[in-house]
């Protein structure tokens, strides 16, 4: 991975490595500060990186108490030879997600740098009256710095903090949803933990999406990962730093403009339509082979959980003895479909999808949205498609138990196109019983739709919230246990292709 233009350079490479699946690189500008830069993947050109500054010190004195007094991120190593004990002091920046270009790397660095420089100061002024001694990087001897950067443990201790439970963020009620302000003008923030059970109602879908956004970013600010099911490239900018950055302030929202870590799922390349997932008797209704005896020969033969693929399903078809009951006639009929099937949608059948890397938590402070892409598909396919993630997260997270917290966030939108109050069929019927059933398991869910009547009353049910959107970004609030009130919803911190 190749640098950009960063402030306070030049910046020479200390170390690259490949970190949790993540590619990491450690820079240090040679004066005083370390720079530690993670791609979003394993790849030496990332789509985003998650940039962090370290000005780093050695300390003489009681530095460890010093370092307990402080309310900031602050790491030491401490090396103990037979002649004399030598203390590193590392002082971090807020971490910070950029899209992998020049003008948002350099931005986003930018930021970092001139807030970890008044920290630093202060910091430094402090120290003295500890009786403690910092001197950076550029006033230490060769041997020093020797010291610092012969120790294996530095990019340890620089490098991106491990996760907890193999990348699950911690299973407790934590972080805040800023959807705006209220009438009076006050911030309308809300904990996350009110979102567990999400639908947004409103007359245009644009404002309707534009409020799923605002959500999407509360989780991920929360360090809660986010899987959203994309039918237009509707999330497509949440990569990116919105240039809103006069209208958030109008909205007393005090972040800066920042892009999310992606992790894009486009159907037929990078998640599939599991068959062992496919409700039998729901695909055949999709066909409206309903309950002929070739429907139920193919039923059979995906009930034996052997095929992956449709080629697959086809030698389980053909190599199944069959029942009195059934013709060959019938056999072939129930091939015919099959190929029907495997022709309208040729790269859509495939392998069990990885759920946990979909629903992945951030290495750091944030977390990361995988968005299933569903752009161009019809309305058949997308719903297979959607049913396969959401059976696949129930599955994934009730393995891990019931939960009071959040552990990921479901969003859908277009709902009711698939989720409807009438002419509901097998598979709608499943994903409505998979997502209420989900947050049990702290599976989190966010739905949308013009009107209440317009979705399947399972999902109406027992929210835990409800935004009424009546015009514009102006919308009515109700969370559960709490006073109905009225806010207007801010712009976006990342690029929203919804933005009014």
């Amino acid at each position: 991975m190749e640098l950009f233009r960063i402030p306070e350079g030049p910046w020479q490479k200390v170390f690259e490595g490949n970190f949790q699946g993540h590619h990491t690189v450690l820079f240090s500008n040679g004066v005083s500060t370390f720079l530690s830069v993670v791609g979003d993947n394993d790849e030496e050109t990332p789509n985003g990186v998650l940039l962090e500054f370290f000005n780093v010190f050695k300390a003489e004195g009681n530095a460890e108490a010093f370092v307990e007094t402080l309310p900031r991120d602050v790491r030491m190593i401490t090396r103990h030879t037979q002649k004399k004990t030598s203390k590193f002091f590392f002082l971090a920046s807020d971490s910070a997600y950029a899209a992998f270009n020049e003008d948002d790397v350099f931005r986003e660095a930018d930021t970092l740098l001139k807030k970890l420089s008044k920290v630093t100061g202060l910091i430094k002024e402090i120290s003295k009256a500890y009786g403690i001694t910092l001197r950076e990087l550029k006033e230490l001897s060769e041997g020093e710095k020797l010291e610092l950067f012969s120790e294996p443990l530095m990019m340890g201790i620089l490098g991106p903090m491990p996760l907890m439970e193999s990348g699950e963020a911690p299973s407790v009620l934590k972080g805040e949803v800023m959807l705006g302000v209220t009438q009076e003008q006050k911030p309308a923030r809300e904990p996350l933990a009110y979102f567990r059970r999400t639908i947004i109602f409103g007359p245009d879908e644009r404002q309707r999406k534009h409020a799923m956004h605002i959500i999407a970013e509360g989780a991920l600010l929360s360090n809660t990962p986010a899987v959203i099911v994309d039918f237009d490239d509707s999330f497509s900018g949440l990569p990116e730093a919105s240039a809103q950055l006069s209208e958030l302030k109008k909205y007393k929202v005090e972040t800066e403009p920042i892009g999310f870590p992606v992790k894009q799922f486009k159907l037929g390349e990078d998640f599939f339509v599991e068959l062992g997932k496919v409700n039998p008797k729901g695909l055949m209704e999709l066909y409206g082979a309903g309950e002929s005896a070739s429907a139920k020969i193919i039923e059979n033969a995906l009930e034996q959980k052997k095929a992956i693929t449709m080629q697959q399903l086809v030698a389980v078809v053909k190599g199944t003895a069959l029942a009195e009951e059934f013709s060959e006639y019938q056999k072939n009929c129930a091939l015919r479909i099959i190929a029907l099937i495997d022709k309208s949608y040729p790269d859509c059948f495939g392998g069990k999808n990885e759920v946990g890397e979909i629903s992945k938590n951030w290495i750091k402070g944030i977390g990361r949205a995988g968005i299933i892409r569903l752009k161009g598909r019809d309305k058949r396919i997308a719903l297979m498609a959607l049913h396969t993630i959401a059976i696949g997260l129930l599955e994934y997270y009730r393995e891990k138990g019931k939960s009071g917290g959040i552990r990921s966030v479901f969003i859908v939108p277009k709902s009711m196109d698939f989720l409807p109050i009438e002419a509901k069929g097998v598979f709608s019927e499943e994903i409505a019983k998979a997502i209420v059933e989900g947050s049990e398991f702290g599976l989190a869910s966010v739905l949308e739709a013009e009107k209440e009547v317009d979705l399947d009353k399972t999902l109406t049910e027992n929210l835990s919230a409800e935004i009424t959107l009546v015009q514009d970004n102006d919308a009515g609030v109700r969370l559960e246990g709490k006073r109905q009130y009225r806010a207007f919803i801010r712009p976006s911190l990342s690029r929203c292709a919804e933005s009014y």
